[in-house]
């Protein structure tokens, strides 16, 4: 289905995409943890697909998308990876890709957090998962998160980071106030650590 949306963005994606893209950010927001990893490229790929038509129609969509698409970023599936880099390079030139995450930063920690906060039963309604593929989608969340972390700490200027550690939550990288908004201060506690020091084999490795 996937595959056909992006043959459809292609082929008529200009005169759909304003109407499309609130769609696109709910699914993508709710498939971006689908245990197959086809369906989380092909989900890149429409992202991907949306970006080169028209980078510009997702800025209104930035907020919502950006913890989930830096996360795909780490995915564990290389494939997936490397086709969220994709749509983010279409998205966003190289050149202005620092300043944009530090100005997203807020935000992608906000979903980092959710994260790591979560539980398995948390991030999986019990009535559409399998106890299995709910531990896996737990994992996933972690591990791609600890690794989305570690990349947005790599990411940001010294600068930025400073500002990120020491800026109040609900305030963004240019002292807004946003309801949304997490600092690296508000990440980096006491639940990390457990975190890091996690039974399960997989995100025991992530911080190795």
């Amino acid at each position: 289905a996937l595959g056909e949306v992006v043959v459809v963005l292609q082929n008529k994606g200009a005169q759909v995409l304003h109407d499309f893209l609130p769609y696109f950010a709910f699914v993508y927001r709710r498939l971006s943890l689908d245990v197959n990893w086809r369906v989380r490229m092909e989900l890149n790929r429409v992202l991907s697909t949306i970006a080169t038509i028209n980078k510009r129609s997702l800025g209104p969509h930035m907020n919502a998308l950006i913890g989930y698409w830096w996360c795909a970023l780490q995915d564990s599936s290389r494939d997936v990876a490397a086709v969220a880099r994709e749509a983010f390079d279409a998205a966003i030139a190289t050149k202005k890709q620092p300043s944009v995450i530090a100005f997203l930063s807020p935000h992608i920690l906000a979903f980092i957090k959710s994260n790591l906060d979560a539980t398995p039963e948390g991030l999986s309604d019990k009535s559409q998962f399998s106890q299995e593929d709910a531990e896996d989608r737990y994992i996933m969340a972690v591990v791609a998160s600890l690794e989305a972390l570690g990349a947005l700490m790599g990411a940001l200027t010294p600068v930025d980071l400073t500002t990120m550690l020491t800026q109040s939550a609900h305030t963004d990288s240019f002292g807004a106030d946003t309801e949304d908004a997490v600092s690296l201060a508000d990440v980096i506690n006491d639940k990390l650590w457990k975190k890091l020091g996690a039974k399960r084999m997989l995100i025991r490795q992530t911080t190795l």
